[in-house]
């Protein structure tokens, strides 16, 4: 069993979640638009816009700047190792276009290097919905069961990722793949030798 066979999140879970999307939406308002209003009646304006069609970005007056500035923060913030800074910022980011794929990745990401794997691979579950044919979104799921110990999975979802590199001629994400498949195989080794 890995983090994929997961129920959805309890009453408590979803609340808390709830909180921390209310507080990091107020800081933003706030100081970045001068709204200084409760978030729960922006969001509901935002979503009242959003079932007519339009992003909260667009709902909002946002534009691509916006995000890619909240983007070019949270790049930054990673390499920085401000991991809870670039996550706000991400989160931010995927609040205002939840379609930003980049912004997921991103998220994920800052997640594995936390060694989050569970965490980590349900985002980027996300991504891969988001964006199917990008290979590095199977490999870091991979990248993830392997942290886990789940092994099996994981050699299942890095041989899709190098199949589908290989298929769009991505070396660079194949190379990957490759090696960690060989880490795979070695524990595997390792562990059918016990």
């Amino acid at each position: 069993m890995s983090f994929l066979d997961v129920t959805p999140p309890t009453p408590a879970e979803a609340k808390a979640a709830s909180a921390a999307y209310k507080h990091v939406a107020g800081k933003f308002f706030r100081n970045v638009h001068g709204i200084d209003r409760d978030p729960d009646e922006v969001f509901a304006e935002v979503f009242k816009a959003m079932d007519a069609g339009r992003t909260p970005k667009n709902t909002l007056g946002l534009t691509s700047e916006h995000i890619e500035a909240l983007l070019a923060t949270a790049h930054n913030l990673i390499q920085a190792g401000a991991l809870p800074e670039a996550q706000e910022k991400l989160l931010l980011a995927m609040m205002l276009d939840p379609h930003e794929a980049r912004a997921i990745y991103a998220a994920a990401v800052t997640l594995q290097i936390q060694r989050r794997y569970a965490d980590a691979g349900r985002i980027y579950a996300c991504y891969v919905y988001a964006k199917p044919d990008d290979p590095a979104g199977y490999l870091r799921i991979g990248e993830c069961l392997l942290g886990e110990g789940v092994l099996d999975e994981a050699r299942e979802f890095v041989a899709g990722a190098l199949s589908t590199a290989e298929e769009a001629k991505d070396a660079l994400t194949a190379e990957q793949a490759r090696k960690v498949l060989a880490v795979i195989d070695a524990r595997r080794s390792i562990i059918s030798k016990e």
